[in-house]
Order: structure tokens, then C-alpha cells, then sequence
């Protein structure tokens, strides 16, 4: 199953069932250096898929590319 492309801003008290609802299967990029929005995710489910050294802009900001574990084959 592909992952959805849409875009999903998330907040402390937003959940990914929520999200799925509205774009099936999910796969979002979070900061490396932002621990609580690693540990966010991993509890809701997903796994780490891969890591970029840049931002989509090409800035100097680790990202971890995760994905629903459901998602992974």
C-alpha cells in the first residue's frame, strides 16, 4: 500500500488514528534532534524507515523518515 502524500501538522493532543482516517497510511519526517517527537511516534506505532544529513531544503538538519509499522514489508 503506497503512503498517502498528504501533509498532517500534528500537535501534542493530535493522534495518527486520526490522521489515518483522513489519509490512510502514514509516513511522516521528524528532527533527529527532537527526542520527544521521536518517542511520540515510535509509541503511536511507527517504525524508522531511513535518515537524511538535510531538511527537504537542503539545511543541515537530520531528519528520520518513519513509517507505520503496518506499512512495512
Amino acid at each position: 500500500m503506497p503512503l498517502a502524500q498528504t501533509k498532517i501538522l500534528y500537535t501534542s493532543s493530535t493522534k495518527p488514528a486520526h490522521a489515518r482516517q483522513h489519509a490512510g497510511a502514514l509516513g511522516v519526517d521528524v528532527n533527529e534532534h527532537s527526542p520527544r517527537a521521536v518517542s511520540f511516534y515510535l509509541a503511536n506505532g511507527f517504525v524508522i524507515h531511513s535518515r537524511s544529513e538535510t531538511d527537504g531544503q537542503g539545511n543541515p538538519f537530520p531528519l528520520l523518515h518513519l513509517i507505520e509499522s503496518r506499512t512495512v514489508v
